[in-house]
């Protein structure tokens, strides 16, 4: 696999930075290019080099089991922290992912065109959900006692949940969260990019390998391709920190991926979504804002039937907080927790819910959760079973 030289294109208002990509085995589901495009008053933020491009093809190269050359110098630290990466993934899927060597022609400490002496806004991948919120939320300028983290710009991806039938939604909730950074006194940056598409089955929601295994080499190359304007950016948890399974975002893998010029943090590693949802349930900034659909989202307003939507939806029942929430259809039957959650939702998460629930005395919530435990409970045990055969097994 090659990376071509990067270019920088302008059109229409927008500014588009593209390398083209070779492969040797020339798959068909791989595109020739990888691209990231921006607005144009944000092309002073562009980071001029290879890394935004080296990322985010790594879990691929790994996956067809071919090396990179890279035609220029890349950082060191990103350099030695690759190969540790490559390790892990190795470890958690070797029948996946096979550790490829790296050709380039150098290492360098800095960029030229980043000036390091002047102060480095901070950054964070925005999605509008649980997680992204709970980070936006604890590093807001009033809440992040130290000022070099204090977050100044978010990154709002198009390409990486919504993909391009969904751009009417996208444009929706773009607009709805320009409006809420803006109340906040920072800036949102939205950001397209292609780099999904470098997955087999990439493009479909369901495909577990994007969704679950890669995605965070994804949101780093985002993040540094506008590495010549940020210092420092954070990549809002999805798991504990002692999550067992194996995510393509989580604190070992992420940060792993910072260079010199550019950190990358893994943020709200201690608290599970839960958690978050109960600590964000008393910022009004999220009642008419919060988007956890991925079944079928219009906008920011969530569809109410996915296993997301009832997660969320119950907790937020469970803590008296839901008639808050513009974003969510009403009204809500519990009903929803034995079709939604039962066969889908983790046991630690009915778990969770059900503590909530009966510490706010809401009966009529903690029988459901508990049968749906019940249920998550022996789903987990046969899947276990299941794999003594096939290691591979994803079903259920």
């Amino acid at each position: 696999m090659r990376i071509h030289a990067p270019e920088i294109t302008r059109t229409n208002g927008n500014v588009r930075v593209s390398a083209r990509i070779e492969t040797e085995a020339r798959l068909p589901h791989l595109p020739e290019t990888l691209w990231y495009k921006f607005p144009e008053e944000f092309e002073g933020m562009i980071f001029h080099g290879l890394e935004p491009f080296l990322i985010p093809l790594v879990p691929c190269a790994m996956n067809i089991v071919e090396a990179i050359d890279v035609p220029g110098d890349i950082s060191p630290r990103l350099l030695f922290h690759l190969e540790r990466y490559q390790q892990m993934y190795h470890y958690w899927e070797p029948r996946s992912f096979a550790p490829i060597p790296i050709r380039h022609a150098g290492s360098r400490g800095s960029d030229p065109l980043v000036n390091p002496a002047r102060a480095k806004p901070v950054g964070m991948m925005f999605s509008g959900g649980v997680d992204s919120f709970h980070t936006l939320h604890r590093n807001l300028p009033g809440n992040q006692p130290v000022p070099e983290y204090q977050i100044t710009h978010g990154i709002y991806l198009f390409g990486f949940d919504l993909q391009e039938h969904e751009r009417a939604s996208y444009a929706k909730s773009l607009a709805r969260y320009q409006r809420l950074f803006a109340d906040l006194h920072l800036t949102l940056i939205p950001l397209e990019f292609n780099a999904r598409q470098f997955w087999r089955g990439g493009t479909q929601l369901e495909n577990r390998h994007w969704q679950a295994k890669t995605f965070g080499a994804g949101l780093a190359g985002a993040g540094h391709v506008l590495g010549g304007g940020l210092g420092k950016l954070y990549m809002a948890s999805s798991q504990l920190f002692n999550h067992g399974e194996f995510m393509g975002s989580e604190m070992r893998l992420d940060q792993s991926l910072s260079t010199e010029w550019l950190e990358i943090i893994h943020d709200g590693l201690v608290e599970d979504r839960t958690r978050k949802t109960v600590a964000l349930a008393d910022w009004p900034a999220t009642y008419d804002a919060l988007r956890v659909c991925w079944w079928n989202p219009d906008g920011v307003q969530n569809c109410g039937q996915c296993p997301k939507c009832v997660r969320t939806m119950t907790t937020l029942e469970a803590l008296g907080k839901l008639g808050h929430y513009s974003v969510f259809p009403k009204p809500y039957r519990p009903r929803l927790i034995l079709q939604r959650l039962a066969t889908i939702a983790g046991s630690a998460y009915l778990r969770d819910m059900r503590a909530i629930a009966r510490k706010n005395g809401r009966w009529d919530l903690v029988i459901p959760l508990w049968i749906a435990g019940w249920i998550a409970n022996i789903r987990a045990a046969l899947k276990r079973f299941a794999r003594v055969f096939n290691p591979a097994f994803e079903g259920w």
